[in-house]
């Protein structure tokens, strides 16, 4: 079950290429993305993403960093164009809350973990399948 996980795991990681995603969702609009700026984010957050740019689309901002840091969707952003920075920063705030409570890997709610006080960024089912890779959930899984 190992090897068929970790084939299903290899195959999702290379179709869906965060930067590709998020570059086609700002097209004609007035938020930018560098074409060299790293995004990274894994697939169970794609609705966080959609939503966040749905929501400030309409302001001039250019988005400077997008990743998964400290295992919660982090934004960064400049926005000199716009008087509506604190909507965008609000934007920015639901989207860290949103994925503080989505599975990184498959989308689904993952509010069983504040029950055992532990901080992971998958659900439980995924949590299971990827220690099986000898992955965590956490920070550590960087290094």
């Amino acid at each position: 079950m190992s090897d068929s996980f970790n084939k299903e795991t290899t195959q999702e990681e290379e179709i869906f290429h965060p930067g590709n995603f998020v570059h086609s969702l700002c097209e004609n609009k007035k938020v930018h993305i560098s074409s060299d700026l790293d995004i990274k984010f894994s697939p169970g957050w794609k609705s966080i993403v959609e939503s966040f740019i749905a929501s400030v689309s309409h302001y001039a901002i250019y988005i400077t960093q997008m990743t998964d840091t400290h295992m919660q969707l982090d934004i960064s952003f400049e926005a000199s164009g716009t008087t509506k920075e604190l909507i965008v920063w609000r934007a920015v705030e639901e989207a860290r809350r949103k994925s503080r409570a989505i599975c990184a890997i498959c989308g689904q709610d993952k509010f069983s973990w504040r029950k055992r006080r532990e901080v992971s960024m998958y659900c439980e089912s995924c949590k299971q399948d990827a220690g099986k890779l000898g992955k965590t959930g956490t920070w550590l899984d960087r290094y």
